[in-house]
């Protein structure tokens, strides 16, 4: 089965998703044709110039394979693990790795975890994270979504600000729709608070320099009545 291709991070993150599911639900069994370790699963291409070996087996009919630019190992059945050394990738934001494999057989680094959460992320509970081996808090919104009634979500590692949008439009719409409404609504509130406080230090403001201006004007103005009577000498 070949996964459709888009042009978007997070078609390949569900891409990726959704062929791990595949394997999850695949049975184990032992191919003939791969002996273990070492054995050249991809030959030499114009494409891809270097050989694809097997560094790693787990378990009877599974193999390890890495994201190479994330460096995340994935567990991947023998029997969909050539249509996943095809795959390539295909996210314009990172144009370096544009074309080039997504999974390789040997690691081609340490794996980079994102430090950004899903605005449902409830935190691993003081707890070291299973992934990253970190204590993660839970994030700001968390409290306020579980009040409305929201699922939580297991997103703790997504690369960046605007990977977590994309991740909130496409896995979390209508929650986030109702956040980025109430949002809306607090900064209006903010917004007009801040303007009313504007308005009442103008006014204050234009109070002083009338109150300054008319005592100024009276101290200038010449004083009525009779001329001083001159004295003969």
């Amino acid at each position: 089965m070949v996964t459709e291709v888009r042009t978007d991070a997070e078609a390949v993150e569900q891409s990726v998703f959704t062929l791990m599911e595949q394997m999850e639900q695949a049975e184990e069994t032992s191919d003939p044709a791969i002996e273990g370790v070492g054995t050249v699963i991809q030959k030499p291409s114009t494409e891809s110039p270097m050989a694809a070996m097997i560094s790693e087996i787990s378990g009877p009919g599974w193999v390890i394979l890495h994201n190479t630019m994330t460096h995340e190992a994935v567990k991947v059945n023998k029997w969909n693990m050539q249509d996943a050394l095809k795959k390539v990738h295909n996210d314009p934001s990172h144009p370096e790795f544009m074309g080039k494999p997504l999974f390789s057989a040997k690691s081609t680094g340490k794996q980079q975890f994102g430090q950004f959460q899903c605005h449902l992320y409830a935190g691993t509970g003081g707890k070291k994270c299973e992934v990253c081996s970190n204590v993660h808090p839970p994030h700001p919104d968390y409290e306020m979504c579980m009040t409305w009634g929201m699922k939580t979500c297991l997103g703790a590692h997504i690369p960046n600000a605007y990977e977590v949008t994309r991740h909130m439009e496409k896995r979390h719409k209508t929650e986030w729709g109702a956040i980025k409404a109430y949002k809306d609504d607090e900064r209006d509130k903010m917004w007009e608070a801040r303007r009313v406080e504007e308005v009442k230090e103008q006014q204050a403001l234009m109070k002083i320099l009338v109150s300054r201006a008319t005592l100024e004007s009276g101290e200038d103005a010449p004083k009525r009545g009779r001329p001083a009577k001159q004295t003969e000498e």
